[in-house]
């Protein structure tokens, strides 16, 4: 099936606006069904290894199905278990069925036969949102799995590599969106549960003057990144590439209208993603004096590092070595890597298998976590 060719950026912004409106998900699941010609899809939040637990998002899914899944079929997914022994539980990385289990297992299976075929399921491509332990803010794992019929292709390449470039703007909006949902379901919002927000939070008035701000806003401040409080009211700081969309934005939502978009520090190049929401009228903050209009929210966006160099650098890897790598961390298994790299798979192997020794790796599994690491390293020094 053709990938269609979407707007990246404009897909990055719906990605992280979805964490805000009480139907984000829903209208950004259906955008991606789009996107990579998928006909169905669920999002799943796993208790435990032994019986994984639907989340409340179905898109074109049957919701019976789903019902059926968490009582019965669960503990018969025999692509969760795949995910499982294969380790591919990692946050952002893009899978597809094949690397869960292979072809004549799946269709031969109980779980296919007569789960999936009558559901008319049989390709699918998978989002990790969480990593591979509990989540701080999750509380479990959490995927995004899209489908496709028993008549239609397996997902391509390109449908990894797009989704690849996605996931971890995901990542970061699928915390930001069970954070949201949290304040939703306060009656009597406290400071205490603003600080308990891992994401920096700022209250304000009509005007944009700053009435409250978490703890990690008022670091953001005190440290000058991305805004500062001038004559009271809450600002870009000078570097931020974004002044007037930052202005527009606190016009918007003064008058009751959210928005969101992108700013990039122009002497880093970091990104970051601004939210601004209204607040609406019947809800009490009652640990402030008096009644702010709106809530920004500013998610630093972790920068794209090329996680192959630094790896290459740190072990020494040889320049087909860091090929293979790069395609491994780019979602392909290794059958994948060799094919769009033009070289057999037993060239492959040797490759991975001198990556392994290098890098004291035994496992792709423990590879692709060492590479998340040094991205989360990376980043933080940024």
């Amino acid at each position: 099936m053709p990938v269609h060719s979407p707007d990246v950026d404009d897909l990055i912004l719906a990605v992280h606006s979805a964490a805000l409106a009480p139907d984000g998900w829903g209208q950004l699941g259906r955008v991606l069904l789009n996107v990579v010609s998928a006909e169905k899809g669920i999002a799943l939040r796993v208790n435990s290894e032994a019986c994984p637990e639907p989340w409340a998002l179905l898109l074109n899914f049957d919701p019976n199905a789903a019902t059926a899944y968490a009582q019965h079929w669960g503990q018969h997914d025999i692509w969760y278990q795949g995910a499982l022994q294969a380790r591919r539980f990692n946050a952002g990385l893009v899978s597809v069925d094949s690397q869960y289990v292979a072809s004549g297992e799946l269709m031969s299976s109980v779980f296919f036969n007569d789960y999936l075929k009558p559901l008319d399921i049989r390709h699918m491509i998978q989002v990790c949102l969480s990593g591979s332990e509990l989540d701080d803010i999750l509380g479990r794992r959490a995927v995004l799995s899209m489908y496709r019929g028993v008549a239609k292709d397996p997902f391509s390449a390109e449908n990894v590599r797009l989704l690849s470039h996605l996931a971890p703007h995901l990542v970061v909006a699928t915390k930001n969106y069970w954070t949201a949902q949290s304040l939703r379901l306060m009656t009597n919002a406290r400071a205490t549960a603003l600080d308990a927000v891992t994401l920096a939070v700022f209250a304000i008035n009509r005007s944009g003057r700053l009435m409250f701000s978490n703890r990690l806003g008022e670091e953001m401040i005190h440290r000058a990144a991305w805004v500062r409080v001038w004559k009271g009211l809450l600002t870009p700081i000078h570097d931020v590439h974004a002044v007037d969309c930052f202005a527009a934005g606190l016009r918007r939502v003064s008058s009751g209208i959210g928005s969101q978009f992108m700013v990039t520090n122009s002497r880093t190049g970091a990104e970051a993603q601004v939210s601004m929401t209204p607040i609406p009228s019947d809800v009490d903050l009652g640990f402030l004096t008096s009644t702010p209009s709106s809530l920004v929210w500013i998610t630093p966006i972790a920068p794209r590092n090329d996680v192959g160099h630094d790896m290459a650098r740190l072990f020494d890897l040889t320049p087909a070595e860091r090929r293979v790598l790069d395609k491994l961390i780019a979602g392909e298994d290794l059958r994948q890597a060799a094919t769009l790299l033009r070289i057999s798979i037993h060239t492959a192997r040797t490759q991975l298998k001198s990556i392994f020794r290098k890098t004291g790796r035994r496992s792709q599994g423990q590879l692709l976590i060492l590479a998340a690491r040094i991205a989360t390293l990376a980043s933080s020094r940024s």
